[in-house]
C-alpha cells in the first residue's frame, strides 16, 4: 500500500518547468555531485506529508526535507484567484525519482517503499538514534547532480504550535534542482526532450558563489506553515521558472 494514497494532486494546475535562480557546512552556491544514501518517507504533526533527503557531498553528509504537501495533503497551493500551483517542494521531488530511476519514476507519489534502519537526530536524547522508517529505495546509492544555494534567512523558533521568524539570521542551504550526473539534463530537458543540457551552466553563470538574503524587506516574527509553497524572488534567469 502506497504511503500517499491520501494525498490529492491537482488535475488544473500547470507543470512547473526549471527555475533557474541567481550537511551542518553551509555550503557555497554551487552544482555539486551527490551520492543519494536515504530518501525517507515523513510525516509532520498537521499532517504534510515530506521526502527527507540523505546525501553525501565531497564526504560530507547534506540533509533537507521537501515538503510534498500541505497539511489537507494537497500537492498544490490555490491563489486568491482561484489558480492552483504545484508545490515547489513535489515537483523537485518528483525530479528527484525521474533522475534517480533513469525516467522509470516520474511521481513521487508512486516510488515503493520499505522499512529501514537509518540514523534519524532524536528530539529527547539530543542525538541521532537508529531507527525504522519507510525509505524510497529506488533513490538509494544512486548518484546525482544537486544545484544547491546558500541563503541568509530569519531564525525560528516555535510559538504554540506555530513557528515565527525571529530577528536572528543564520546560513542556510537550499537544494534548488537536481541534474543527471552524466548527461547533466534536468527531469524537464529530458521531458521535453532537449538535444542538450542548458540549465546547468545557465544556472552556474548566474548563480555560483552567489549568497541570497532572503530576509531583504521582510520583517520577523512572520508566521510560517509547514508545507508552505516556497517564495523564489530575486536573481532568476526570465522565462525559466
Amino acid at each position: 500500500m502506497s504511503l500517499f494514497n491520501n494525498a490529492k494532486k491537482s488535475s488544473k494546475a500547470e507543470v512547473q518547468q526549471d527555475r533557474v535562480v541567481g550537511g551542518f557546512k553551509r555550503l557555497e552556491t554551487n552544482v555539486y555531485k551527490a551520492i543519494i544514501k536515504a530518501a525517507i518517507f515523513t510525516e509532520s504533526t498537521k499532517g504534510a506529508y515530506g521526502l527527507i533527503l540523505h546525501l553525501e557531498i565531497d564526504g560530507q553528509g547534506y540533509r533537507e526535507t521537501l515538503w510534498l504537501t500541505n497539511q489537507n495533503k494537497e500537492n498544490f497551493y490555490t491563489k486568491k484567484d482561484g489558480t492552483q500551483n504545484i508545490m515547489t517542494g513535489y515537483t523537485l521531488a518528483s525530479n528527484f525519482a525521474y533522475i534517480a530511476t533513469e525516467g522509470e519514476v516520474d511521481d513521487v507519489f508512486d516510488l515503493e517503499n520499505e522499512e529501514k534502519i537509518v540514523k534519524m537526530y532524536d528530539k529527547d536524547a539530543k542525538k541521532e538514534l537508529p531507527k525504522e522508517v519507510e525509505c524510497f529505495t529506488q533513490l538509494h546509492d544512486v548518484e546525482v547532480l544537486v544545484a544547491i544555494q546558500k541563503q541568509v534567512n530569519f531564525k525560528r523558533t516555535q510559538q504554540g504550535n506555530t513557528w515565527v521568524d525571529t530577528s536572528e539570521t543564520q546560513e542556510e542551504n537550499e537544494i534548488i534542482n537536481v541534474m543527471h550526473v552524466e548527461t547533466k539534463m534536468t527531469a524537464h530537458e529530458i521531458q521535453t526532450e532537449q538535444e542538450e543540457a542548458l540549465y546547468h551552466d545557465e544556472w552556474l553563470a548566474a548563480n555560483a558563489g552567489r549568497t541570497y538574503d532572503k530576509t531583504k524587506g521582510k520583517a520577523a516574527a512572520n508566521k510560517g506553515k509547514e508545507g508552505k509553497p516556497a517564495t523564489k524572488k530575486s536573481g532568476f534567469l526570465k522565462g525559466q521558472q
